[in-house]
């Protein structure tokens, strides 16, 4: 933070008159004031993670679909402030109807920079990402490692080349942490999407898993369907749909065994209190949601109807842990 607010003095001429952290003041994103001018500052882990970050702004920012790029300083990156709802938020407090609408316009928006990638040629420019064969390789051995870790029996399954091979000829643009958390809902109902940092070339289509396989994502169910039409890419039945599944089941045990390991440093958490402050779903009501998901996927691609079963003895193992630990009751009191 002291970083962030020096950085800020140098570009402004003095101090910010006031900051807010809304995700807590450990973030590396905070918003400050300058009279009646709000910026959201932000601190990179590298140099050139910022420097993706700002090129992905500055050439996107026009479109409504990112925010504007400020200031761009070595790990500093000073963006528009967009004022709306987080769509987490929205999600979650909103009807099935709402919900099925907001995943729409999430899925349009994500298509939408897609293409402005390629319109600006940014596309050409960001790095390829996961193209690693160790890294596809933890992806198809995850839910071996997650059986492990809930001291379960894992089936034999095959994610064939679900995991690698792009159908729709790529690598294309992808925001990758195209999670919930990281997008605005606007006053005006559209949707801004931010963290560029991780951006890069892959499969668009693994933008979708990203946004529908999130822990706070909501399971559409057979509204699934026609909400995926949004981001065209993913047509019905075809080798990008069985990628987008494969990619999907895949990414839920990951985000499985990444919850599975906050809980036993510190039990579950008060989900209101994690969504309010934009934290990883660890509670119980957030992993019921990606078993049921996971294994709805799964009973839709032949090497992976193993699976299904799989979900279901995950399921019933998480229910079997302890209900909200002191730790995080006191983490909660405190707002850390």
């Amino acid at each position: 933070m002291a970083e962030i607010e020096a950085t800020l003095k140098d570009l402004y001429g003095r101090a910010p008159d006031d900051a807010e952290f809304p995700g807590g003041r450990s973030r590396k994103s905070h918003i400050y004031h300058f009279g009646d001018l709000k910026v959201v500052a932000s601190r990179r882990k590298s140099r050139g993670r910022a420097a993706l970050e700002a090129e992905v702004l500055r050439r996107l920012g026009d479109s409504g679909l990112v925010p504007k790029l400020i200031h761009h300083v070595d790990e500093v990156i000073v963006q528009e402030f967009v004022p709306g709802t987080r769509l987490t938020v929205r999600l979650n407090e909103s009807r099935d109807d709402v919900v099925a609408r907001l995943m729409q316009t999430a899925l349009a928006s994500l298509a939408a920079i897609h293409r402005a990638a390629d319109r600006t040629g940014l596309t050409g420019v960001v790095p390829l990402l996961g193209a690693d064969p160790e890294w596809i390789g933890a992806l198809k051995n995850a839910p071996h490692a997650l059986a492990d870790e809930l001291e379960i029996a894992c089936p034999d399954y095959d994610f064939g080349d679900g995991l690698e091979a792009d159908p729709n000829g790529g690598p294309t643009f992808t925001k990758w942490d195209a999670r919930p958390a990281n997008a605005m809902v606007r006053d005006d109902g559209q949707i801004c999407w931010f963290d560029w940092e991780h951006a890069g070339r892959r499969r668009s289509i693994d933008d979708a898993a990203w946004l529908l396989g999130d822990e706070w994502s909501p399971d559409l169910g057979d509204a699934e369907a026609s909400v995926l039409a949004y981001m065209p890419v993913v047509a019905p039945g075809g080798p990008a749909r069985q990628a987008f599944l494969a990619f999907g089941v895949a990414h839920s045990i990951m985000r499985l065994r990444l919850i599975m390991g906050r809980y036993r440093k510190k039990g579950w958490a008060e989900q209101a209190v994690a969504l309010k402050f934009d934290r990883i779903g660890v509670n119980p009501a957030n992993t019921r949601v990606m078993t049921a998901r996971a294994g709805r996927w799964a009973g839709e691609l032949p090497g992976l109807e193993p699976l299904v079963e799989f979900f279901q003895a995950v399921d019933a193992k998480i229910a079997s842990y302890d209900t909200v630990s002191e730790a995080a009751m006191q983490e909660a009191a405190r707002g850390d």
